[in-house]
């Protein structure tokens, strides 16, 4: 899952460099440019999500290995708060890794977004072409 994330942040990067590489440029049209400053924003908000999403993940994952820590130490040292405390990094773990999975969510629904604005300056496509679902 993190290494979904990471190829993800890597190609969202990449893209966000064109696009303002491309906004530099004095080769683009006014309406192209209006495009370009929306789908830079778009992108800017997906590198932040999945940015966050791969906290999450790394979170969850350090959250685990302290779990199993724990999970050790109560088998060795059996005492009632070691319990608690192993259930707790477990849940904590989990609802980390589950934060991280609705900010995937999120990530699907925002690049969709970039698709409508990557097509607003052809006027001679049909609108049914452009809509997304």
């Amino acid at each position: 899952m993190m290494g979904n994330f990471d190829a993800k942040y890597i190609h969202l990067y990449e893209r966000y460099r064109a696009l303002t590489g491309e906004y530099r440029g004095d080769t683009a049209s006014d309406q192209r440019r209006d495009s370009l400053r929306l789908q830079m924003h778009n992108y800017l908000q997906r590198l932040r999500v999945t940015g966050v999403a791969m906290l999450l993940i790394c979170s969850g994952l350090v959250s685990f290995v302290v779990t199993v820590g724990i999970a050790s130490a109560a088998v060795v040292f059996p005492c009632g708060w070691l319990r608690v405390c192993g259930v707790l990094g477990l849940f904590g773990g989990l609802s980390l890794v589950a934060g991280a999975v609705v900010l995937g969510g999120v990530d699907a629904v925002l690049s969709r977004r970039v698709l409508t604005t990557e097509l607003e300056d052809f006027k001679d496509v049909k609108e049914e072409s452009k809509a997304i679902f």
